[in-house]
């Protein structure tokens, strides 16, 4: 049987993941549960607003210089 390169990566890869998860036993593998006396939120039947957060959007560069209009408008071809 011959083996590619690119076979032989993702051999290895496999094997990898699956020592690497055999080294993990089910103890750690259970989820965290929210401190006592604490309940997570419901989860929303539709979207709601948020605000926005600080600093977003960001306010993008103009670069006028290079032919751009400040509009947002494309630059014009060079007549030749």
């Amino acid at each position: 049987m011959s083996l590619t390169r690119r076979d032989a990566i993702a051999l290895s890869g496999s094997t990898l993941a699956g020592v690497s998860l055999g080294l993990v036993g089910a103890e750690q593998l259970v989820g965290q549960t929210p401190p006592a006396g604490q309940q997570t939120p419901p989860f929303p039947e539709t979207l709601t607003e948020m605000p926005r957060r600080e600093g977003f959007p960001t306010p993008l560069p103009v670069r006028s210089r290079r032919g751009i209009d400040p509009s947002g408008a494309p630059p014009t071809a060079p007549r030749r």
